[in-house]
């Protein structure tokens, strides 16, 4: 996985990357969270991760936006690197959204109670997701290109990371 980031990235992910393994990769296990809007990516970057290093997935991907609800999270996933094994907890959270109203469902088929109750564990797991940032050792923001880059509440989460002196991974 490493090998294959460091030769396809751009040489300030490169940058990033081997400052990230260098430094932390003495520490017995980093919290890495995959923090972005709703269907940008996150629980299929999760995925990938996880399928390359662990042959394991994170969780269900699909185009209804707030499939991911709650923080998922897996634990103890190794990476072997040239500075040694990297051991971390892999976080995927919920799409960051400023509301999400139960309307928003109905063109995917999700109505009633089914489309309030979604609403509502979306706005939960965002709310829930904001309050564990200090907990990170490390962000992984992903964001969708075919939107404006600073939308929902993407401009403030970098804006929070930035005074918490988060690393970050854009």
């Amino acid at each position: 996985m490493t090998d294959w980031l460091l030769k396809h990235a751009s040489n300030e992910i490169k940058l990033r990357l081997k400052y990230f393994f260098r430094n932390y990769v003495r520490r017995k296990k980093l919290n890495i969270a995959i923090y972005g809007s709703p269907n940008a990516g996150k629980t299929t970057l999760a995925n990938l991760i996880l399928k390359d290093l662990i042959n394991q997935k994170m969780g269900k991907v699909s185009k209804i936006p707030h499939e991911t609800r709650k923080i998922q999270k897996i634990e103890n996933v190794k990476m072997k690197t040239k500075y040694g094994n990297l051991f971390f907890n892999l976080i995927d959270t919920p799409g960051l959204s400023a509301e999400v109203k139960a309307r928003k469902f109905y063109k995917y088929g999700i109505r009633g109670k089914k489309a309030k109750n979604r609403s509502k564990e979306a706005m939960e797991g965002i709310i829930e997701s904001m309050a564990k940032l200090k907990e990170m050792d490390n962000i992984i923001i992903v964001m969708d290109s075919t939107k404006t880059p600073l939308a929902d509440l993407n401009l403030a989460l970098i804006t929070n990371l930035e005074v918490q002196k988060n690393q970050m991974l854009i």
